[in-house]
């Protein structure tokens, strides 16, 4: 059947506004997405960039960093591990922590002590020495050392030319107990002071349970702790670290008048304040007793927050 040309242009015509339609609503709908793309979906923000610092640092390092050190004795020895250290706090508020201590090894840990101390002289100040009477007091004009130790707690002498001529520095460490009637006869060992160890040694007997230079014939501000002394450099032997002893010896040599160390009376009990910004020493003392069962020990000092 064919069909007559009106019919045919209805039909084209129909054609034509259906495309009109189509391509007005795909232009209406793009002009909906362009007009949802420009909508606001916020009126502004704030960002907030927080730098955690640590407030209180032990020896000024990272809490995640732990501070190891290494020490050999045998079970026949009473030995004294010691260790000095700092606490700083860096924050506008005061810190509160505990001291924990947890030992571990191939033996019981129960006749082995860890105590807290809050007062050491090792880190910086002036060592007295003197000349003394029969009776060990002071006499005539003392000598004055400025010192500091460094980071690895070794003694540093700052002034040296405080030391009198032809004289050196040295450390007369006691093995025995302070009480032990066979201390004076058999004379300890003396190591010079320059610099490349740390005072109290591990196994000075100074620093052990029955010492205590506080006693009124002594007096000292310190109760335990490592003696320096100044003696003439020809009475000293490095190789075996030995003082010779010469005749008139106690006219020539300069004693302590006090002990590098700590004093008894400053235990450290927990909880433990840090004041904002200060620094605050304290040193771990770990006692063996004679005994212990031969093998490796970890003694961990943890300082921790107050709960």
């Amino acid at each position: 059947m064919k069909l007559n040309n009106s019919y045919k242009e209805v039909k084209m015509k129909n054609i034509f506004k259906n495309k009109k339609l189509l391509t007005f609503g795909i232009i209406g709908l793009f002009a909906m997405v362009l007009v949802s793309a420009g909508l606001l979906t916020y009126y502004g923000q704030v960002q907030q960039n927080v730098n955690v610092e640590q407030g209180l640092a032990v020896d000024g390092n990272s809490w995640n960093e732990p501070i190891t050190f290494e020490y050999d004795t045998t079970s026949l020895e009473n030995s004294i591990f010691v260790s000095a250290h700092t606490l700083e706090n860096t924050a506008t508020v005061n810190a509160i922590v505990d001291l924990s201590d947890v030992c571990t090894g191939v033996g019981s840990c129960d006749d082995i002590t860890t105590t807290y101390y809050s007062e050491t002289n090792l880190r910086s100040g002036t060592l007295e020495l003197s000349k003394k009477d029969s009776n060990w007091l002071p006499i005539g004009t003392k000598v004055s050392i400025e010192y500091s130790t460094d980071e690895d707690g070794n003694f540093i002498i700052e002034n040296p030319e405080n030391i009198p001529t032809d004289y050196i520095l040295v450390y007369y460490k006691d093995e025995e107990f302070a009480d032990d009637p066979t201390r004076m006869g058999t004379p300890a060992k003396a190591y010079e002071v320059n610099g490349d160890f740390a005072i109290p040694s591990k196994d000075e007997g100074n620093t052990k349970t029955d010492v205590d230079y506080c006693i009124t014939i002594d007096n000292y501000e310190h109760c335990k702790g490592a003696k320096l002394w100044l003696v003439p450099e020809v009475e000293y032997n490095p190789i075996d670290n030995t003082l010779a002893w010469a005749t008139g010896w106690k006219d020539n040599y300069y004693f302590e008048t006090d002990l590098l160390g700590w004093n008894e009376d400053n235990l450290l009990t927990n909880p433990i304040t840090i004041l904002a910004g200060e620094v605050r020493d304290f040193i771990i003392v770990t006692e063996f007793p004679v005994g212990v069962i031969p093998g490796s020990y970890t003694i961990t000092t943890s300082v921790v927050p107050t709960a």
